[in-house]
């Protein structure tokens, strides 16, 4: 859904609202005082893992830049860099609801790729903002932007995007350029037409966001589901009870007294038990994934963990919601034991009859993986670029392809591919008003 940033009344306004996107995407959020631009600074922590070794705490000073006119050039930005060293942070995030001017999105590349930097920077553009806002109604709809924006598409031109994404995930509005994954998808599908409760697991760096995100759910919908996606981190109970209640709010047949009686629940098995209710009578079907549900054994309290106990108890002892409701966990590999641990103690069996392991890529899953999504922008490899990827990809990866290894090398590849074009274009501009200028001199 494209989103219309004008509804939003105040850069506060705009703050406010990154704000709660960053909980949701596991940040730790706090102000600090008043930035360069007059708004507030936005201090945010997050751990990152690579897939090997610990994870890496990271503190980030963000800056929201709401903009209903123009880009961001490099004056909105430059006084924000400058102020790193004085917030302690290791790098710079800027989060905006326009594009980039060229010369603001080359400057944060090369800090964020030399060697010579010793800060890292990082930025959501007005694509990646609408793409992350799109997994969470609750948040468009605190801030009035649930409504899409009219505006005819256009479609991009290969050289102004990179179809990879490096360490991100994949989301549902990158669907035309995830591949590699459909025997996966299919496999899942059908345990969710099987089952009330799904356990996705794999390592850490396999992909199972992405693989739920921009595979699972555009065929839920397409077979007429609901999806209601969460985060666990520390208060999944609350995040999933806010998710579910605007996903139904955003219906057309909604009704507020249905509604209220869902918010009055007093925990998560009379919450569970209500959503049954209304979902068999208006005839609709949902799944709720709650994603990194280790999160569920490293950040949630023992109350949290004893309302997802109860809750799914309620969901898979009753006939009612059949086919109706479904709960998906996705949970890293090597918190297996703490599931285990957890579904015994609460007597929840099902948390182990219907499980399935996403692994690392075939050869044949990380060719498509290479190749489709250039192709789908227009690019295409020839047989020997992608036999050497795929050599080298299995050299480093101990005879096995490992996802993130992939995304980095094909983003870096087309990175290039698109600034040896975009630097031709500007030498062949440069070339046409030179001649024009000596024309005009010759007169």
């Amino acid at each position: 859904m494209v989103i219309d940033f004008t509804k939003i009344k105040s850069g506060q306004d705009f703050e406010d609202l990154c704000a709660d996107l960053l909980e949701v995407e596991g940040f730790k959020v706090r102000h600090s005082g008043v930035g360069p631009d007059r708004g507030r600074d936005i201090i945010a922590e997050k751990d990152f893992s690579y897939g090997v070794g610990n994870p890496e705490r990271f503190i980030w000073l963000i800056q929201c830049k709401h903009k209903n006119k123009g880009s961001v050039d490099r004056s909105d930005v430059r006084d924000y860099i400058k102020d790193i060293p004085k917030h302690g942070a290791d790098g710079y995030f800027l989060i905006t609801d326009t594009h980039l001017a060229t010369t603001v999105e080359e400057d944060l590349t090369n800090v964020d790729k030399s060697n010579d930097f010793r800060f890292k920077a990082r930025y959501w553009d007005k694509r990646t903002l609408e793409n992350k806002l799109n997994q969470h109604q609750w948040i468009l709809e605190k801030y009035g932007l649930g409504e899409p924006k009219k505006v005819a598409h256009e479609k991009r031109k290969w050289y102004e995007f990179n179809p990879y994404k490096l360490l991100d995930s994949y989301n549902e509005n990158d669907k035309e350029y995830f591949f590699g994954r459909d025997e996966d998808v299919t496999e899942l599908l059908e345990l969710v037409y099987r089952y009330d409760l799904v356990v996705l697991f794999g390592e850490s760096g396999t992909g199972k966001t992405s693989v739920l995100n921009a595979g699972l759910t555009p065929k839920l919908r397409d077979n007429n589901f609901l999806i209601a996606y969460v985060r666990c981190l520390d208060d999944p109970v609350t995040r999933l009870r806010k998710e579910v209640i605007g996903r139904l709010g955003a219906l057309e047949t909604k009704s507020k007294i249905d509604l209220d009686v869902l918010s009055a629940t007093k925990n998560l098995a009379e919450f569970i038990r209500e959503l049954q209710t209304l979902l068999e009578q208006r005839d609709t079907k949902m799944v709720v994934v709650i994603d990194q549900f280790e999160e569920a054994f490293t950040r949630a309290g023992e109350r949290d963990r004893l309302q997802l106990a109860e809750g799914i108890t309620e969901l898979t002892s009753t006939l009612m919601s059949k086919g109706r409701l479904v709960f998906l966990f996705s949970i890293r590999e090597d918190y297996l034991g703490n599931l285990w641990d957890w579904s015994y103690e609460n007597k929840i069996g099902e948390a182990w009859n219907n499980t399935y392991h996403l692994r690392r890529l075939s050869d044949k899953e990380a060719l498509e993986a290479i190749t489709k999504p250039a192709e789908m922008a227009g690019v295409e490899y020839k047989k020997d670029l992608r036999d050497k990827i795929l050599q080298d990809l299995k050299r480093i990866g101990d005879n096995e392809i490992y996802p993130p290894y992939l995304q980095i090398v094909c983003s870096t590849i087309f990175d290039e591919i698109r600034r040896s074009y975009n630097d031709k274009i500007a030498v062949d501009s440069a070339t046409i008003k030179f001649k024009e200028a000596t024309k005009k001199d010759e007169k």
